[in-house]
């Protein structure tokens, strides 16, 4: 939507300004971060986090109330559909918009696993602790940033699924690397990959949804509440299935292959133009 606002007729600049949104939304929680670990160390309490979130929230609703266009003043028009709820549920799960968001949602689940296991295995660590923590997200949030604003000039000229399928080998490296170079000074080099590797597995999907879907504007956001969904619930069936059997190593390796069957699948799918004719 806020690229929209931009870019009302969603051409060349589209990418771009995704990015841009992006990298301001990865800016912010980099700056967060940093401020709430100077603010715990002077003995902030954090309860002041849910007071912070609560101010922001409400600015943010006043901006949507008073700022956001009413309906009929955009200067594009988003036609109705027409369709009673069921049918657009069932547009949705027709197997070539379902099959490519369960994909993208096994991508996304490396993220999600490494917000998990981030903090466990540096607590299990005798050379980690929690500032170790924040300095580790804060850098990999920190090289985000950069890697956002370059990524929409790549993105003219690679596909989507082929960009997600680099980022996903990147996020996956830094993934392996948690468990296996948490008391290795090599682990510092991590964040770069998974920095890069981040951008592209968190800019594209918004961009790949809207061209799978160009005919249903608005329709590309609920698909991410959908793929978070699904990134969730293989997360959750990874570390419930893997962190018994062979500890953190073990839900890192299975938490990648998941990814990287889901990045595969997805090439795959655009490779083949799977589903084409049901659409």
């Amino acid at each position: 939507a806020l690229a929209r606002l931009a870019s009302p007729d969603e051409g060349a600049n589209r990418d771009g300004i995704l990015g841009v949104i992006r990298a301001a939304l990865s800016f912010s929680f980099l700056s967060m971060l940093i401020f709430w670990t100077f603010a715990f160390g002077y003995g902030l309490s954090e309860m002041a986090v849910f007071v912070s979130g609560g101010i922001a929230s409400l600015g943010l609703l006043g901006l949507i109330v008073f700022g956001w266009p009413k309906d009929g003043q955009t200067p594009w028009a988003d036609p109705r559909s027409g369709m009673r709820l069921r049918d657009a549920l069932a547009e949705i799960v027709k197997p070539r918009v379902a099959v490519r968001v369960l994909f993208i949602g096994a991508i996304a689940s490396s993220g999600t696993l490494y917000m998990v296991l981030i903090s466990l295995i540096f607590d299990a660590s005798p050379l980690r602790g929690p500032s170790d923590v924040a300095l580790y997200v804060g850098m990999l949030a920190g090289w985000e940033v950069p890697a956002m604003l370059i990524l929409p000039r790549v993105a003219r000229a690679v596909p989507k699924s082929t960009m997600l399928a680099i980022g996903t080998v990147l996020y996956g490296m830094h993934l392996l690397a948690l468990p296996m170079l948490s008391e290795s000074p090599l682990l510092w080099i991590m964040p770069l990959f998974g920095g890069v590797g981040g951008a592209m597995v968190i800019t594209a999907p918004i961009t790949y949804y809207q061209d799978l879907l160009r005919e249903r504007p608005g329709t590309a956001a609920a698909m991410l509440a959908v793929q978070k969904l699904v990134s969730d619930i293989l997360t959750a069936g990874v570390f419930a299935a893997t962190a018994h059997v062979g500890g953190f190593e073990t839900v890192a390796v299975t938490g990648v292959v998941c990814s990287l069957i889901g990045a595969g699948g997805l090439y795959w799918a655009d490779r083949v133009n799977l589903f084409a004719d049901k659409a």
